[in-house]
């Protein structure tokens, strides 16, 4: 089960939905209350850290320590926080009947103004499917044919009439070679186009979180939703920057499996991977020719184009790392900001949810901002890198065969 945590968990943290006489590291991690970290039932300094593909690892603090829900992480018992923010309580109390907050995808809002949802959906509102890719692939389960239909259906694809009023612009060779490769998919989808929906559809359950983050706009927000994203986005961030060595090894086991599939299923992959990495390889010389004058791709391959594993690696712990600094950022605000709201509006007489950063004129307002505008950068940087690699990954094994 994939579920975005950020979406579907905000400030989920503060919650323990499972009985204690029902949990165990398993069934906490699959739970549809999913969190990167759940407190132990019985054991104070114990933990369970979870990926969000269900899998769990239980782990202690040291050092007399015990685990702090609020902060995620270990500390000292007299640091562990009292959840009686009059915020904390706002935040927490969702309601279905808001305009805002409207069930989605056939869920109905009850009387305790939660959202109902059909099995296969979950979220507050109803806004995340259960249904998983990733553990069709692994499980050998996956359809590629039914996935290229709904890539079909969707018809977001250009094909070569596009280009064609682009002709003036390109000089022969150029689009000779672009419609020698078009001609190959005249009566299907594209290699290009099936890899790249093949990579972000693994990325979107493997790092749901990463995407959201990256295509988010703070300034949009009601600050009440901003609000709910700080507990969750600590948890996503420490998380991230802890496990970013574990979790690509697991994208990589899943591109691995995918190859295996595609190869099964898919006629002529390997000449259709070589055209590409061609096309691409003559439009990178082309580039670098027409900008500067010379080759200085002539001994390169389409290979050195993408970070390899020890310089991806390193990319991704600097950006989360970025991510977690300005998520604990964000987060030591949060008493502060809710002291800030009450003195410009007055206590009781504002709903978090109709307000947003436009509206308040204090001095953490910016500081928020800049947060979250440096959370989103990275994030960005994050899920581009990971669609690069991924697609090479797959396109590299491919032609090579």
């Amino acid at each position: 089960m994939f579920i975005n945590l950020i979406i579907l968990s905000l400030l989920g943290s503060l919650v323990n939905t499972v009985p204690l006489g029902q949990i165990n590291s398993i069934s906490i991690c699959n739970s549809s209350a999913f969190k990167y970290y759940q407190e132990h039932p019985s054991n104070p300094r114990k933990y369970f850290q979870c990926d969000p593909w269900g899998d769990s690892t239980e782990r202690e603090c040291s050092n007399e320590t015990v685990w702090n829900n609020w902060l995620v992480k270990c500390d000292q018992a007299h640091n562990l926080k009292n959840l009686t923010l009059n915020l904390v309580l706002e935040v927490e109390n969702f309601d279905c009947t808001l305009e805002k907050n409207e069930c989605i995808n056939q869920g109905v809002c009850n009387n305790e103004r939660k959202c109902e949802c059909l099995p296969q959906f979950t979220g507050e509102k109803c806004e995340s499917q259960l249904q998983s890719m990733v553990e069709d692939i692994l499980n050998q389960n996956f359809n590629l044919t039914n996935f290229k239909l709904q890539l079909s259906e969707a018809k977001n694809f250009v094909n070569a009439t596009y280009y064609e009023k682009y002709r003036q612009q390109l000089d022969n060779s150029t689009y000779s070679k672009l419609n020698d490769y078009l001609d190959m998919f005249k009566d299907g989808i594209r290699f290009d186009n099936l890899v790249n929906s093949l990579v972000e559809k693994i990325l979107k359950e493997i790092y749901p979180d990463t995407e959201f983050l990256a295509f988010f706009y703070p300034y949009e927000q009601p600050i009440g939703s901003l609000l709910r994203l700080m507990p969750s986005m600590l948890s996503y961030s420490r998380y991230s920057a802890d496990r970013y060595v574990h979790v690509l090894d697991h994208f990589k086991d899943v591109l691995t499996q995918l190859i295996d599939s595609l190869k099964l299923h898919e006629s002529n992959l390997t000449q259709k991977a070589v055209a590409y990495k061609n096309l691409t390889l003559f439009l990178l010389k082309k580039t670098i020719l027409m900008s500067n004058g010379t080759n200085s791709l002539a001994n390169r391959t389409v290979e050195s184009m993408r970070l390899e594993d020890g310089a991806l690696k390193e990319y991704l712990r600097f950006n989360f790392d970025i991510i977690a600094d300005s998520s604990e950022h964000l987060f030591g605000m949060l008493e502060q900001f809710h002291v800030s709201l009450i003195s410009q509006f007055g206590f009781g007489n504002f709903s978090i949810y109709d307000i947003n950063l436009k509206n308040v004129g204090f001095d953490q307002v910016d500081q928020v901002f800049d947060m979250y505008t440096d959370i989103k950068a990275a994030s960005g940087r994050v899920w581009n890198a990971l669609n690069n690699f991924g697609f090479w990954f797959i396109t590299n094994f491919l032609s090579s065969l």
